[in-house]
């Protein structure tokens, strides 16, 4: 999980030593955290948010990697998937927002807009249609 976080990170930063400055992280603690595929709910946040995520997904998931009980994982893992699935609505909300304003604004040359804008409504119900729990915005 984690390992795979900081090669993004590493590569959006364009050196390891790039991302150890960023985040004033020691470079042998970000690959020791590599190596070990664990890292502190405060260093997933900031591998979350530089990658351009929500932070809090990211103490979620290091919470849950830290779990001593099935229980507390498998809370853990509840919590992150509800999170995540609730960033990803407000996200193809965003789109589709955005889609149906340029396609209003682009008169007839606004199908590639039009479609985008459905697609991402399609995939909206879908989820909801799967079980996705809408977020309050979004009502």
């Amino acid at each position: 999980m984690f390992s795979e976080l900081i090669d993004e990170a590493t590569k959006k930063a364009g050196s390891l030593q790039a991302l150890a400055d960023a985040l004033s992280w020691a470079h042998s603690s970000i690959l020791r955290s590599r190596r070990e595929n664990v890292v502190s709910p405060y260093r997933a946040a900031q591998l979350f948010e530089f990658v351009g995520e929500p932070p809090m997904l990211g103490v979620m998931m290091a919470l849950e990697c830290a779990s001593k009980t099935p229980a507390e994982k498998d809370f853990w893992k509840s919590k992150f998937r509800h999170e995540m699935q609730t960033f990803e609505l407000l996200r193809l909300s965003r789109i589709e927002r955005h889609a149906r304003v340029k396609a209003a604004q682009a008169g007839e040359d606004g199908a590639k807009y039009r479609a985008a804008a459905e697609a991402a409504r399609t995939a909206i119900d879908e989820a909801v249609k799967d079980g996705a729990e809408l977020p309050p915005s979004m009502k």
